[in-house]
């Protein structure tokens, strides 16, 4: 049986003792970090998917205003300009890509919609529907 001065001892002992306070530090924090850096990563692909499809739109509003290419052709380029996460998929009508051509001094209109969900390697944290962008040029002689 155990006394009570013991049981003091005991207790004061394992007070003292820090052997795996560190192992329990990490657990607690291991799961908050995760989550940052999985975010962190996510959000990294959706700008970097966002921006190649301005740039799409961009350069394939450009080549429409100054003849260089028609409305298809300007469509091609924009779907092209995406990361291969989304070309890939691109054959599946979810990929909207319109141009709009005007008459000289008019505005060229270039509009990619893309599904965001296309734009995650995992869907952790709450993400717009739809990634858009629009451009528009002026149409030169």
């Amino acid at each position: 049986m155990v006394n009570g001065l013991q049981a003091v001892r005991a207790y004061r002992h394992l007070m003292r003792d820090r052997t795996g306070a560190s192992a329990f530090e990490f657990a607690l924090v291991l799961p908050v970090f995760l989550v940052m850096m999985l975010g962190t990563m996510q959000y990294g692909v959706l700008f970097y998917t966002w921006n190649m499809a301005l740039y799409g739109a961009r350069n394939a509003a450009r080549a429409v205003a100054v003849s260089s290419t028609n409305v298809s052709g300007g469509q091609t380029m924009m779907v092209n300009a995406m990361p291969p996460w989304v070309t890939s998929r691109a054959g599946t009508g979810d990929v909207v890509a319109s141009i709009t051509d005007a008459a000289v001094g008019g505005d060229v209109v270039a509009t990619l919609k893309v599904p965001a969900k296309w734009a995650t390697v995992l869907n952790i944290a709450p993400m717009p529907t739809t990634l858009s962008v629009t451009v528009r040029m002026v149409k030169e002689a």
